[in-house]
């Protein structure tokens, strides 16, 4: 998998935090806004 730049984060940064806990929601919505309710896998 390539890690290109997504929006300020990696493909394997996002895959990371899918493994641990959640993901940002502005990672869903391709948004660079922190501090955002996480959400679980959604892809």
């Amino acid at each position: 998998m390539q890690a290109e730049d997504w929006n300020g984060f990696t493909k394997v940064e996002i895959v990371r935090a899918e493994r641990t806990l959640c993901y940002c929601q502005a990672w869903v919505q391709h948004q660079k806004i922190p501090h955002r309710p996480c959400l679980w896998r959604y892809w």
